[in-house]
């Protein structure tokens, strides 16, 4: 269900910056984001469409904030909407007690404190992954698929990760906090404190690589999976989200539902 939320939101953002969107398809993303906040409880797909919007149109427009300021008044206020409902979803269901910028400081970097307070612990030293980690949007969506088709236990590194961060640890007096461990951590898991090497290397060459196929193929396509990887890069400082099969299966839609002829051959057009 999220890869489907995901896509359809971040399709939308492209879209809007090349200005094709419509007021039906407006509708519906604000539907599926109220429908994901609603079932699941989460204000964290409110940021992700807030960010699609802003990463699409700094790509099109060429990173000029005037240009959008000027061109798309619409979307400013769209975008100070969105942020007055995150601050209020999040004074509701976040550290009550420390508003607004207290859990943006809280959330962006207690993941770090959280990942020292980890790594002191023997167990995650015990059950080293072997590059599963790094690949785990590809390894654990094979070894989910096995588990659907021919009952094998599912055992995936995403699985075994989860089972060390599930567990609270205090990184201040008053601030409980788990699962968070930055996109680290993962790396970690992998090959010991050279997997921290190996894993930002590999992420490194990816990003530039797609970076590289968007401005040589300027197709929604290319910019959808360019604007992802921004999205993954900001959100690395709270977790790696590469180690789970839906960014695999979230790609894979998207390229289905970008892959008819007709929007294949459309080109991105850039806004000097």
């Amino acid at each position: 269900v999220g890869p489907i939320f995901m896509i359809s939101i971040l399709i939308a953002a492209i879209l809007f910056s090349q200005k094709r969107s419509t007021k039906m398809l407006a509708l519906i993303t604000i539907i599926d984001v109220g429908l994901y906040t609603f079932l699941f409880g989460g204000r964290y797909m409110i940021m992700k469409m807030l960010l699609y919007f802003i990463f699409s149109f700094l790509i099109v427009h060429q990173g000029s904030v005037f240009n959008i300021l000027r061109r798309r008044k619409s979307l400013v206020l769209f975008s100070i909407l969105l942020f007055i409902l995150l601050i209020a979803l999040t004074n509701l269901r976040g550290f009550s007690n420390k508003g607004f910028i207290g859990n943006v400081v809280i959330y962006y970097t207690g993941s770090f404190t959280y990942l020292s307070e980890i790594i002191k612990t023997k167990p995650w030293r015990d059950h080293l992954l072997w590059g599963t980690g790094i690949f785990g949007f590809i390894v654990n969506l094979i070894s989910a698929a096995s588990t659907v088709l021919f009952g094998i236990d599912f055992n995936g590194s995403n699985l075994v990760i989860t089972q060390i961060t599930q567990h609270y640890i205090r990184i201040a007096d008053t601030v409980p906090y788990n699962s968070m461990t930055t996109m680290l951590f993962p790396f970690l898991m992998d090959f010991g404190f050279l997997g921290v090497i190996i894993g930002t290397s590999v992420y490194a060459f990816a990003a530039t690589k797609i970076e590289h196929y968007f401005y040589k193929r300027q197709t929604i396509f290319s910019l959808c999976l360019y604007v992802f990887m921004m999205f993954t890069i900001f959100d690395s400082v709270m977790n790696y989200s590469f180690l789970s099969p839906g960014s695999a299966v979230a790609i894979i839609f998207l390229y289905l539902f970008t892959s008819c002829p007709k929007i294949e051959k459309e080109r991105i057009g850039l806004i000097g």
